[in-house]
């Protein structure tokens, strides 16, 4: 019974990820470019040395590929990798 409900929020998650019309919409935000890098740089800022990356949930993998720049951008760098629950997202984003 449970997974019948963990299927049907995966499939509802997903088209509403996949329906969004750009990179920040299909990776679970609403708002625009400056508001999205804002919010999710910060990120960058606690990374202080070269190492892996896991990002649990990444959707299209869009935060793992800015977050390389952002990060390098610093003088550091990461190996992205990505994990997701939904179909279309299965494969690794990076790496």
């Amino acid at each position: 019974m449970m997974r019948i409900g963990i299927e049907k929020s995966c499939a509802r998650l997903t088209s509403a990820y996949l329906s969004g019309e750009n990179p920040r919409a299909q990776s679970g935000h609403s708002g625009d470019q400056k508001h999205w890098a804002q919010a999710r740089s910060l990120i960058a800022d606690a990374v202080d040395h070269n190492g892996a990356f896991l990002d649990i949930g990444c959707a299209n993998g869009f935060l793992l590929e800015r977050l390389v720049g952002w990060v390098t951008a610093k003088g550091h760098c990461i190996e992205p990798y990505g994990l997701d629950f939904s179909g279309p997202y299965r494969a690794p984003s990076f790496s």
